[in-house]
């Protein structure tokens, strides 16, 4: 899927530009509002910490569209990763299902959103896809160790604050989801604890 999908990243959009305008610039300048901002537009106020990590990369590859596919693909690898760890804690059958239902979804180009389709066909969000990796990566790993509901609440509200530089709408959505996810945690270990008093 990983092939499939960096063949697919359109590298000629408009949304290219826009992005790379930012990684180019803190790449030159590191900072974004100092020297010559007017070429940025609307980029000179955008979340930007996914650029960046592109512009880090950006002293290896000397290419910024390249170093945003090198994130594009890291964080399509983290995001899978954990999405395959999660169906193997289920069975070894739930993962091949889903490999199979991704293959016939990248083959046939069917119209069904996947992870990782952000950043190809008619649109290059690159911020969101990468804000997405994120945290499906951070919210995962507070699910993995074995917090308080208070502390995973506060590992939430931090980032939360780092999503903001990445891409605020989604900040939001994965913040909310994860509040709500954790309080169900939270709800049901609370009935599986009574649950064992009551049988003891």
């Amino acid at each position: 899927f990983c092939i499939v999908f960096a063949h697919n990243i359109p590298a000629l959009h408009v949304d290219s530009a826009s992005h790379y305008s930012l990684v180019d610039k803190i790449e030159r300048d590191f900072f974004i509002n100092q020297g010559y901002i007017e070429n940025l537009g609307e980029m000179s106020g955008y979340p930007p910490i996914a650029h960046y990590a592109a512009a880090f990369f950006n002293i290896f590859t000397h290419s910024g569209l390249v170093s945003m596919n090198i994130v594009n693909i890291l964080t399509l690898a983290l995001g899978w990763t954990v999405i395959a760890v999660l169906l193997l804690e289920t069975s070894v059958f739930a993962l091949l299902l889903m490999a199979v239902c991704v293959a016939w979804i990248s083959a046939s180009g069917a119209a069904i959103p996947l992870f990782g389709m952000e950043v190809t066909g008619e649109n290059f969000l690159y911020s969101q896809f990468v804000s997405s990796g994120f945290f499906i990566g951070f919210i995962y790993l507070i699910y993995k160790v074995n917090l308080s509901m208070t502390k995973r609440i506060i590992l939430s509200l931090v980032g939360f604050y780092v999503g903001m530089h990445i891409h605020a709408l989604f900040a939001l959505v994965f913040f909310a989801g994860s509040f709500f996810y954790f309080t169900f945690l939270e709800y049901v270990d609370g009935i599986n604890n009574k649950l064992s008093k009551k049988n003891c």
